[in-house]
């Protein structure tokens, strides 16, 4: 496809495309049309943001870090291409630099709660409790009431041996979406370590569901679930971003050919 025909009216349909195989999980031609867009000249920080996602959903980190890395030279304080790089780092291991970038991040824009979201997840990775519930402390300031938030903060009390904090976690959560039947099935697994027997085998009854789960159904506590529907959730954000901006044609830099 030659620029001259990759005019702004393709350019949105290979966007369009792209989202599409992303969401349906075809990562690889997701891939592919951001690079020809890139191929083209369209090579916004927010094509490449973009791309690292879609590389990062592949589970090639490393290509993601470098598309990464690419949009930052562009756009330094690029908030999603800082955070996108913090989520290959975290699958790598690389905590302290995930957290680094995470801070980044927050120094940037103190109320992304994503930011947050990940860094406490990355400091429970770490058993380094006291961070974790300071974040998630920080998050439910911002959105009261968030039950993942409640129940991730119930879980570092729990592993940090805090469980009556932990038990008021789960309640106030239970009490905001009491149609969450997996909360029930974590507090009674507290109600059993404080040694509430019957309280705990009444939760137990009660997280029982009508039909039974499907084998391999995700669990909704799940913090890579999570994790999974915060990524494409920034992804949608800065796909509309690029589409909305409609940057023109750039020189394509030797440097990432």
């Amino acid at each position: 496809m030659s620029l001259a025909k990759l005019n702004d009216r393709t350019r949105a349909l290979a966007l369009k495309r792209a989202s599409e195989h992303h969401e349906a999980g075809r990562h690889g031609e997701a891939v592919a049309q951001y690079d020809s867009l890139i191929q083209n000249g369209f090579a916004s920080p927010e094509i490449y943001a973009v791309r690292a996602v879609c590389k990062q959903s592949w589970g090639d980190q490393y290509g993601a870090i470098a598309d990464c890395n690419t949009a930052l030279d562009q756009q330094p304080r690029d908030v999603f291409a800082l955070y996108t790089r913090a989520l290959s780092r975290r699958i790598l291991g690389d905590y302290d630099l995930a957290i680094r970038d995470l801070g980044a991040v927050l120094a940037e824009d103190h109320r992304y709660g994503d930011a947050l979201y990940v860094r406490a997840i990355i400091y429970a990775d770490m058993r380094q409790w006291q961070e974790a519930i300071s974040d998630w402390t920080t998050l439910l300031a911002m959105f009261p009431g968030d039950w993942r938030a409640l129940h991730f903060r119930a879980k570092a009390y729990r592993d940090s041996g805090r469980f009556g904090e932990a038990l008021a976690d789960y309640t106030a959560a239970i009490e905001v979406h009491p149609h969450l039947i997996n909360l029930y099935a974590r507090r009674s697994e507290i109600y059993r370590l404080m040694g509430q027997h019957e309280l705990a085998e009444k939760d137990a009854d009660h997280s029982r569901p009508v039909v039974p789960k499907t084998i391999g159904e995700p669990d909704i506590c799940s913090k890579e679930r999570f994790l999974s529907l915060l990524r494409n959730r920034s992804l949608n954000s800065t796909l509309s971003a690029a589409t909305e901006n409609n940057p023109r044609p750039v020189a394509r830099r030797d440097s990432h050919q």
